[in-house]
């Protein structure tokens, strides 16, 4: 059964135009940011769950142009899981571009963990 899956990941640009190194601006540089936040609200069988953190979130964006951000959150509103949900496909927004090419575990614990990568065309 495909799920319904509502997402907005919102990044703080400030934090990499903010700590951006200055090997970053070399041909096979990368640009790393680590321990900032993310979030957002996913669809879990139809209601909301609110995934946050302030510090658990890597962001990789390569002079080639392929991104990556990986986030470690923690539900902070939504229903009780009975086990472990999937999700993939859903909107990602971040320094790198927006992307669909995600994918994110929600535990029964609380724990999420999302992965969005974008490749240049």
């Amino acid at each position: 059964m495909k799920k319904t899956i509502l997402a907005a990941f919102a990044v703080s640009m400030t934090a990499a135009i903010g700590t951006a190194p200055a090997a970053a601006k070399s041909d096979n540089a990368a640009l790393v940011i680590n321990q900032s936040s993310c979030g957002g609200i996913v669809e879990v069988d139809g209601q909301p769950v609110a995934i946050q953190t302030d510090d658990g979130a890597t962001r990789v964006i390569t002079s080639s142009g392929n991104a990556m951000l990986v986030c470690n959150m923690d539900v902070v509103d939504g229903p009780e899981l009975t086990k472990a949900v999937k999700l993939e496909g859903f909107g990602c927004n971040f320094e790198g571009g927006f992307t669909r090419d995600t994918r994110m575990v929600i535990t029964p614990s609380g724990k999420a963990t999302a992965v969005c990568r974008v490749r240049p065309e």
